[in-house]
């Protein structure tokens, strides 16, 4: 499991290390910061790997771009814990490479993660922001989904049982979820289809000008 992005409050790392508490030995979750300044979260988010030794560890700074798209794209699943988030950039990043998310249902990622217990187009599971526990229930029933569609194991451990019947129907269900994740992103967020939805909000906004203009 790995999560990344700026080392402060807002995105949530210690949502993320308290969930761990809560998770089998089996996850490992990596979480690749960028310090800010913010010294006193950092320290924070130090005083609480006590509790979770050889589950979570944390990178403060410095790792290469490539090593970075690599550890995302052979982890089962990326997480985005932020306690809000306007986009979420990462999460897009992640998706282009097929790594399926666990969000908190805050911000933009609440627009643009569809879940995957409500709908077989899904490339996420969404949480309440800042619940530990919920959390917790997300990574371990993803990672195991994506687990047993490579491996054939760990069924019992999806706690989700939405999930779990999916998978039962189509134990590669995993493969399908990577595939769409990438077509997902292509068709949505790609240069070409950002400018087309650029033009068409401009045009929107044109045309109301145009009609208080009118009245």
């Amino acid at each position: 499991v790995v999560s990344s992005g700026r080392l402060t409050s807002q995105k949530g790392f210690d949502t993320l290390i308290h969930s761990a508490r809560h998770l089998p030995h089996s996850i490992k979750i990596l979480i690749l910061g960028k310090s800010v300044g913010d010294y006193g979260y950092e320290n924070y988010l130090r005083s609480l790997l006590g509790d979770v030794l050889g589950k979570v560890a944390v990178v403060y700074d410095g790792l290469d771009l490539d090593m970075y798209k690599l550890l995302v794209y052979v982890s089962h699943l990326y997480v985005l814990p932020s306690r809000y988030e306007p986009f979420g950039i990462s999460g897009i990043e992640a998706l282009s490479i097929g790594t399926p998310l666990v969000v908190s249902n805050t911000g933009g990622l609440s627009e643009y993660v569809g879940d995957l217990r409500a709908t077989p187009l899904g490339v996420g599971i969404k949480v309440p922001s800042g619940d530990v526990y919920e959390l917790a229930r997300a990574i371990q029933s993803l990672g195991y989904l994506m687990f047993y569609s490579e491996r054939g194991r760990g069924l019992e451990s999806i706690v989700y049982r939405e999930l779990r019947d999916i998978v039962l129907r189509e134990p590669r269900y995993g493969e399908k979820i990577r595939e769409f994740s990438i077509n997902y992103v292509d068709s949505y967020f790609r240069p070409k289809h950002t400018v087309n939805s650029l033009i068409s909000c401009y045009e929107l906004a044109r045309r109301m000008a145009y009609y208080r203009a009118c009245t």
